[in-house]
């Protein structure tokens, strides 16, 4: 893998990803199979991969259903043993929980946050630059790669600020 890349071609180092698209088309999926690759270390599916711990911030579900994905994925994948994707409940805006996850980070040497949505995550109008920027800006803080789901509006474009689009 090469210096700029976590996870080449889709994952940059220490700046955040953003996959997104209309609902119920398999994007938190994709994240937790992101997440086991770089938590096995595993180049799979054209993805050359680094090894790296992974957190979950998870605002859609919860633990025990991210659990079970994360076991058939790594079962799908030939992978045996435990998984140490570390996984976190939100329920508040990531800015206003950014101490709390900045601690997570430090002490369980976190290299890669998937955040499951992007959305929730902003709590506040999604079309709000300020919002937006003060949640990215949050993570940015961080210094960790992040791969961030969004949604799509009817018309199949990016829900909410541009910002979103730009600070991916």
């Amino acid at each position: 893998v090469q210096e700029k890349w976590l996870i080449e071609p889709i994952v940059q180092l220490r700046n955040p990803t953003l996959i997104y698209g209309p609902g119920s088309t398999g994007k938190s999926w994709f994240g937790q199979y992101i997440a086991v690759l770089a938590d096995a270390g595993l180049s799979h599916g054209g993805f050359e991969v680094e090894r790296s711990t992974a957190l979950y911030l998870d605002w859609e579900t919860d633990q025990a259903e991210i659990g079970s994905r994360v076991t058939m994925l790594r079962r799908g994948l030939g992978l045996e043993g435990q998984s140490h994707i570390w996984y976190k409940s939100m329920n508040a805006g990531l800015s206003n929980d950014i101490e709390a996850i900045r601690n997570v980070v430090v002490e369980k040497s976190i290299d890669l946050i998937i955040v499951d949505s992007i959305g929730s995550a902003c709590m506040g109008e999604p079309e709000s630059a300020e919002v937006v920027l003060r949640t990215f800006n949050s993570l940015r803080s961080l210094g960790v790669s992040s791969v961030c789901i969004d949604h799509t509006n009817k018309e199949g474009v990016l829900f909410g600020s541009v910002y979103k689009y730009n600070s991916a």
